[in-house]
């Protein structure tokens, strides 16, 4: 309640309606851009002039673009919601790089794999205590969406320094680890699922597993 109330004045956020904020409802593209927007004016002590003929967003899109917190194509369509991979490097890109001072020592994330394009700008967020993860190990679940009262709590961290994390991660980094699924569960291995997204590796060893490759599912 706290962050929502401190993202709430600071300007960084509003509600859906209603005296509503819907703390568990998922982030847009077009929200998280004009989070980023709004904080970047904000240290800049600058002003975006929000008015449009066009979609709500529409100003904050070109705000962000201007100022290189997205590029003109990054994005596709701004009204799906915004994954926590997306989300980070656009709130990474919302201040300058030394207002994300490390307080943290993180080089390695679980499920954040060395080579994928957002790496760094999450790494840097976690070494300046803005998240600090799902878990002891710091899993990150990169593919997730994410729900507005994290983005409240992550956003006041990244304008408000007091208000970062420090922490120690567990070293998730095992030679040999498995987890054995014991109950009558089906996950979705498809490109549109998240329940895969895990520090554990997958592996099929077990006879008693059935996968099914047309449905992409595995199931004990």
């Amino acid at each position: 309640a706290s962050e929502v109330k401190s993202a709430y004045e600071l300007g960084f956020m509003n509600g859906v309606g209603g005296s509503l904020f819907s703390p568990d409802g998922t982030v847009t593209v077009a929200e998280a851009v004009t989070m980023a927007s709004r904080v970047h004016a904000s240290y800049g002590g600058t002003n975006i002039d929000s008015s449009t003929d066009g979609e709500w967003y529409a100003p904050y899109v070109k705000y962000a673009v201007t100022n290189k917190i997205i590029s003109e194509n990054q994005f596709d369509e701004y009204d799906r919601p915004i994954t926590r991979a997306e989300m980070a490097q656009v709130f990474y890109a919302s201040v300058p790089e030394s207002y994300l001072a490390p307080v943290n020592n993180v080089d390695y994330l679980p499920d954040i794999n060395e080579k994928a394009d957002y790496r760094d700008e999450v790494l840097a967020l976690y070494k300046a205590g803005v998240v600090m993860g799902n878990d002891e190990f710091g899993s990150f679940y990169p593919n997730n969406q994410i729900i507005r009262c994290e983005a409240a709590a992550i956003i006041n961290r990244i304008a408000l320094p007091e208000n970062r994390l420090q922490k120690t991660l567990v070293d998730a980094n095992y030679d040999d680890a498995y987890y054995l699924v014991n109950e009558a569960v089906t996950w979705g291995f498809s490109g549109a699922s998240t329940q895969y997204d895990t520090p554990w590796q997958y592996d099929n060893r077990s006879r008693m597993a059935a996968v099914s490759n047309t449905a992409n599912h595995i199931a004990d």
